[in-house]
């Protein structure tokens, strides 16, 4: 009768343990479910095409943004429209700037520095030189490109 009841205590011990396991394991699942569920509709794919277009500059690195920074580009697109076209431009060039790696940040404001040291006159043979390399470009047929 000993053994009858050992057996039984083994059993009701492997049938915890099976237990445990089959509840730790449907935890885990519900919680990727939920993170999915928190996260999806912040994924590229499932933005408007509207969204798309206006956060373009993001693509390559949205996967990688967390999702405080998903939302704050969402609300700034959802606000996209009422802002005028000035700041619509300046927008996407500080788009264009945020995807920059730190190491390119610091060229550029090195450059910005060394632009920003020299007398007007040498400013403005730049910026000339700049406006002369924009028609060259627009010349030949790469005028997107050149507003970029």
């Amino acid at each position: 009768m000993r053994a009858f009841r050992g057996g039984t205590s083994a059993r009701r011990g492997a049938q915890a343990l099976t237990f445990g396991l089959v509840l730790s394991l449907a935890i885990a699942v519900a919680q990727m479910a939920l993170d999915h569920a928190r996260t999806a509709p912040y994924d590229w794919s499932a933005l408007a095409a509207a969204q798309q277009k206006i956060l373009a500059p993001l693509a390559p690195v949205w996967r990688s943004l967390d999702e405080s920074r998903r939302l704050k580009w969402l609300n700034i697109a959802r606000r996209y429209e009422q802002i005028d076209s000035i700041d619509r431009q300046r927008l996407q060039r500080r788009m264009l700037i945020w995807l920059l790696s730190p190491e390119q940040r610091r060229a550029a404001r090195a450059r910005y520095q060394m632009v920003a040291d020299l007398a007007p006159r040498q400013r403005r043979a730049i910026v000339d030189r700049w406006h002369a390399y924009q028609r060259y470009l627009e010349s030949q047929g790469h005028g997107s490109t050149a507003r970029r």
